[in-house]
């Protein structure tokens, strides 16, 4: 009778730990995101004030060199905060890694916030859950409470989803199938409790809003279900070609040896300036390009931006610099579907209203190819788009995807960029 009343006193302490850590996390992620959103404001300001005054491309682009070389530098002093940052919590959490949460910290944020003042092509998301990570890590140590440390990473990284994207059911999900793939009571609970306080935080600062505002008026009927599962096909050919392609340019980075030690970064930004002259709408994490979906593209249109967006973010994420895939994938996945849908109704009779069906289905179809989490990528969508009523074809459509990626023998990316750093 005493174990068990050890057990519970245990839990809930566990839980009230995890508040604090959502907290803190939520604080941290919220700050990061606003950062975000105010540098690829100034990046689009940037881009028309370029357009009007092209004399100002030179000041721009020494601004750019100065950028390249302060995030080198923040590299070469804290290399765990290259790339998304899930790889180096799930390294921490296996004991594969031993993060320094007083140098990630504020490496991170400032090297991210750089590389999207530099119209990078990389996301919040990964970010957001290395730094929520990071606050656990950091609350455990202040409290010493060791013996909880990877309990409290892992909440903290479920906050900091939570926060980035509005979606604190993605944020338990996803820790639970990708990070620490433990389905204990007291995991989800405190996990729950920290995913919780993350999105009450977030949405304290940008609202109820989802983060995508795609329209659903109904339900693909079941007889368009083929449609779906020509869809999941396709995304997940292109999530297995994704991942082939994001590991081979990093491989070819390395073997330049003007370009090592970091200096691929320059590569990265000398690309987005090129954009910012010719292409903006594919800078930074995405939001622009989700926007234009809004209103009807043509189909040449979408493809232009669906292939200028891929290349820009291998190349982005493909230098080190600190920041994600979680963003520009589902844009990538959302341009996947809107496509689909556009020659699905050139070649059948299905009515065009549901080009946002096929958007949003894009996307977790495309995220459950690449990731290899068909759950978090159907909770985190309906989440995102408030799309509750598209529960059955956004099921449908991850699971075809996911086994197309594992029938073309594709790894999922966060284990694959695991492994690397684990042999670097």
């Amino acid at each position: 009778m005493r174990l068990k009343e050890g057990n519970s006193q245990k839990k809930y302490g566990l839980i009230l730990e995890a508040f604090l850590v959502g907290g803190c996390a939520g604080i941290i992620s919220v700050l990061y995101r606003q950062l975000l959103t105010w540098t690829e404001d100034l990046v689009m300001w940037l881009s028309q004030l370029i357009h009007a005054h092209l004399y100002l491309l030179i000041p721009i682009a020494l601004l750019f060199f100065v950028i390249g070389v302060l995030i080198i530098r923040l590299l070469r002093y804290e290399p765990m905060i290259s790339g998304s940052g899930i790889p180096q919590i799930e390294g921490e959490v296996h004991g594969d890694f031993q993060e320094n949460w007083r140098r990630v910290l504020p490496c991170k944020m400032i090297a991210g916030t750089l590389a999207s003042l530099a119209g990078l092509s990389l996301g919040r998301e990964g970010p957001s859950i290395q730094l929520g990570g990071m606050c656990g890590k950091g609350v455990a140590q202040l409290l010493h409470k060791e013996q909880d440390q990877e309990q409290l990473i892992i909440c903290g990284a479920g906050a900091g989803l939570a926060a980035a994207f509005n979606a604190p059911l993605a944020g338990v999900l996803f820790c639970v199938e990708e990070v620490t793939k433990d389905l204990r009571t007291s995991t989800l609970l405190s996990l729950l409790a920290a995913a919780m306080t993350g999105d009450f935080l977030s949405r304290m600062v940008f609202g109820f809003a989802p983060s995508f505002s795609f329209w659903i008026d109904r339900s693909l009927p079941l007889a368009a279900y083929g449609w779906i599962i020509g869809l999941g096909i396709v995304c997940g050919m292109a999530g297995a070609f994704y991942n082939y392609a994001t590991l081979h340019i990093q491989d070819l980075f390395a073997k330049l040896y003007c370009l090592r030690n970091r200096r691929s970064v320059f590569v990265a930004l000398f690309a987005s300036l090129l954009f910012l002259l010719f292409l903006p709408q594919v800078l930074c994490g995405g939001h622009v390009m989700v926007s234009l979906l809004e209103s009807k593209q043509l189909l040449q249109t979408l493809l232009l931006l669906l292939l200028m967006k891929f290349f820009f973010s291998l190349i982005s994420f493909g230098s080190g610099a600190a920041g994600g895939i979680f963003f520009p994938m589902l844009v990538l996945g959302s341009y996947l579907g809107a496509i689909y849908g556009n020659a699905v109704f050139l070649i059948s009779d299905l009515d065009t209203s549901f080009l946002n069906n096929f958007i949003i289905l894009g996307m977790a179809a495309l995220f459950s190819a690449i990731v290899r989490a068909p759950l978090t990528g159907v909770v985190l969508i309906m989440e995102m788009s408030g799309g509750m009523p598209q529960l059955l074809s956004l099921c449908f459509v991850s699971f075809v995807a996911y086994f197309t990626a594992q029938f073309c023998r594709s790894q999922p990316i966060y284990d694959s960029l695991l492994e690397r750093m684990k042999r670097a």
